[in-house]
């Protein structure tokens, strides 16, 4: 769609009269889902975010397997349903045509955490990967190049590329990983392998999962103007969650963990004390807050 009407080299190019975004089932819808499917709780909510992302078509595929956990109709999603295995692929040769071999081989890269230009270039064998990167981003909206919340500019140098997508980034970090063992039938490995290394992938998407929470939400009654994280350019400094209010000069840090008893006094002195080595932020009042999960949800508060 986005060739058909913005490459000015189609005969389409310009007709449109309106453009449409569809976008994923908001979070109060798909906790919703998981209740009526008796399988809410704040891990299977990490879960179904983590995994599936709000694509409605996925998510009807996956409860309406009617088993009594969430793993268990994970489990047989696996075992039954080709389209797990099969999507990711589809789509992009659907997408790239020729050169599929090299948009696949970058998104293959930054799954495996390859976030930089120079470290996507070094995966993939790719000398010049701009092209292919901007096409990523600007055409088929696959990637995006995030900065730290509080860059002023674009152009800066300290972007990261990321998927836009949590359910192919899933493809590409799992079932992509895991295809040759299915096709020897070794299914139980390939559950087991999937099962646990879930953990270490939704360690991330619990940042975002609250960031898209405040979002949409706004639980707390947070005032900002940007929200996002923050990182500096040699990686010593990162943080979760950063919420900023510029015309109060306020920022709300937030340190995330599954597990509430796993965030010390210790680690929100040094959230504090991070924030205060952020030159952008300098003068600001910083308020601390703490995000984890529970079986009512995610749970957020703010501790200052």
């Amino acid at each position: 769609m986005e060739r058909i009407f913005k490459n000015e080299k189609e005969p389409l190019f310009g007709r449109a009269s309106e453009v449409l975004t569809i976008s994923y089932l908001p979070l109060k819808t798909q906790e919703q889902i998981l209740k009526d499917h008796a399988l809410f709780s704040g891990e299977n909510l990490l879960h179904l975010f983590s995994i599936f992302d709000g694509i409605p078509k996925y998510i009807e595929d996956f409860t309406d397997l009617g088993k009594n956990s969430f793993k268990g109709n994970f489990k047989e999603l696996l075992l039954t349903r080709e389209i797990i295995w099969d999507e990711g692929e589809n789509t992009l040769k659907e997408a790239f045509g020729k050169e599929y071999a090299s948009y696949f081989s970058i998104l293959s890269g930054i799954a495996k955490s390859k976030r930089r230009r120079n470290e996507i270039e070094q995966f993939t064998g790719i000398s010049d990967a701009g092209v292919y990167l901007k096409n990523l981003e600007e055409i088929y909206r696959l990637i995006e190049r995030k900065l730290p919340v509080t860059s002023r500019s674009k152009k800066e140098r300290n972007g990261r590329f990321y998927f836009t997508d949590n359910f192919l980034e899933f493809w590409f970090r799992f079932i992509e990983t895991n295809r040759r063992s299915k096709e020897l039938n070794l299914m139980d490995r390939v559950v087991t392998n999937i099962w646990d290394g879930l953990s270490g992938y939704e360690g991330r998407k619990l940042k975002d999962l609250l960031i898209k929470k405040i979002i949409e939400e706004n639980p707390l009654g947070i005032d900002f103007t940007r929200a996002g994280k923050y990182w500096d350019r040699r990686g010593k400094v990162e943080i979760d969650a950063l919420f900023i209010n510029d015309e109060r000069q306020i920022a709300y840090l937030f340190e995330i963990k599954r597990n509430r008893k796993k965030i010390t006094e210790k680690t929100l002195e040094t959230l504090k004390r991070n924030a205060y080595t952020i030159p952008e932020l300098s003068g600001f009042k910083m308020v601390r807050g703490i995000s984890y999960i529970t079986n009512e949800g995610l749970q957020i508060q703010i501790v200052d």
